[in-house]
């Protein structure tokens, strides 16, 4: 049996564990060994695999070089794996601080494995200019976990918007937030259902927008709580940024295997899943955004088509029809060279080095601003400790404490003759 030792920061139950690493291994029936729990970091044992993985920002640990050298070393294949383009993670983002100090671990890693495995078109042209071994597998839906449910189309003139979004997504649901209050303002039967992502306080502030703070680190329990949730409209807002750009498409296949149809940016991440008016809603910018919620809202016909083709596109991407991809990628087989041969690499890889060489300057300063301020605090406190010796030896040297001295020796030889 194949033996592959993972090394994540991710918890094992993560969404990033089973699209990327679990599902598939599930299928080709391959042993799967977490490296890293709650009691460490198990480095020994990747001597004995017979491939290493290792995840998105787990070089943020010092024992990634180790495992590095093992894996040259002992000959064996070193994958790095990434679904997301964290070298451009904004700073307003809540996991900027979480990156920016490993972002040469991460090139680093990249540079050093024998391949790499990414999730987008994307990422494969970003990331060709530094390792030319890079296999594309795309995120597929595991059937194990989601169900394609039946279509249910609500004809009732009361309609919900629907978002789901981590944490991480604020931004983007700050960016439609105009958007859905002129939707709220123009239409008295539409409410909004927001999932994850806490929403600006202009939404929270509308009495038909419901928020349900939801938080699933645990991908299964997330898929069938998820399932039981319904609304009439789905929207994807993305911004259009690097960051963005880099992200997979699996909202789409969530959404869409509940029979409900969406409205999704018109950016990479959806573009290979979504036909324009077949399956789906592309928008720009936020006019357009305002005409195709509307159109979907308006329209129930058009809702059932668009959740239908949907569906199909889904049953195209579910993980039992496309594992072997995965296998192929960890194989590092030259046949899937063909899906990615129509992609162009013009990006400057000068471009990523800049970039990470300007945030790692950022961090060296804020490593120095750290120890200065720490310099200056144990200065201070030696200070403060050389002051109070020097008022204690003023105070025992005085001619008060001296006086002091001899009263307290008078009292108690007065407290012995009374006794």
């Amino acid at each position: 049996m194949t033996r592959i030792v993972i090394y994540s920061a991710d918890p094992w139950d993560s969404a990033i564990s089973y699209l990327r690493i679990r599902e598939p291994a599930y299928y080709l029936g391959w042993e799967l060994i977490p490296a890293k729990t709650d009691g460490g970091i198990d480095t020994h044992i990747a001597k004995d695999a017979d491939y290493i993985i290792i995840q998105r920002d787990f070089p943020r640990f010092v024992q990634c070089n180790e495992i590095i050298q093992i894996a040259k070393q002992k000959g064996i294949p070193l994958i790095y794996e990434i679904d997301d383009w964290i070298f451009y993670t904004p700073d307003s983002n809540k996991q900027y601080e979480a990156y920016r100090y490993y972002l040469n671990g991460i090139l680093n890693t990249i540079i050093a494995a024998d391949r790499v495995i990414i999730s987008s078109k994307f990422l494969y042209r970003q990331l060709i200019n530094f390792n030319k071994h890079v296999f594309l597998f795309p995120n597929y839906l595991p059937e194990n976990i989601w169900k394609i449910k039946s279509l249910e189309i609500d004809n009732s003139e009361n309609l919900t918007i629907g978002y789901m979004g981590g944490n991480t997504h604020d931004q983007d649901l700050e960016w439609v937030t105009p958007v859905l209050l002129k939707i709220l303002e123009q239409n008295k039967n539409v409410s909004i259902k927001i999932w994850g992502c806490r929403p600006p306080q202009q939404l929270l502030d509308q009495p038909k927008v419901q928020y349900l703070a939801i938080d699933f680190q645990d991908y299964p329990q997330f898929a069938e709580y998820f399932q039981n949730q319904s609304c009439d409209v789905f929207i994807a807002p993305l911004l259009d940024s690097p960051f963005d750009q880099g992200k997979s498409g699996i909202k789409f296949l969530e959404y869409s295997a509940l029979g409900i149809p969406g409205v999704y940016k018109r950016l990479d991440p959806y573009i290979d899943y979504v036909v324009d008016g077949e399956n789906g809603y592309l928008a720009g910018g936020l006019d357009e955004w305002y005409e195709k919620i509307v159109s979907l809202l308006s329209d129930s016909n058009i809702r059932h088509r668009f959740a239908e083709n949907a569906q199909i596109t889904v049953r195209q991407h579910v993980m039992s029809k496309h594992f072997r991809e995965w296998e192929t990628a960890i194989n590092g087989s030259s046949i899937q060279t063909e899906i990615v041969d129509d992609m162009t690499h013009d990006n400057s890889p000068l471009d990523l080095i800049q970039h990470i060489s300007i945030h790692t300057q950022k961090a060296i300063w804020d490593i120095q601003n750290i120890i200065a301020s720490l310099k200056q605090e144990n200065h201070d406190l030696e200070n403060e400790n050389l002051g109070l010796k020097e008022h204690l030896d003023n105070v025992l040297n005085s001619q008060t404490w001296k006086i002091a001295k001899i009263i307290q020796s008078i009292l108690r030889v007065f407290k012995f003759q009374k006794e």
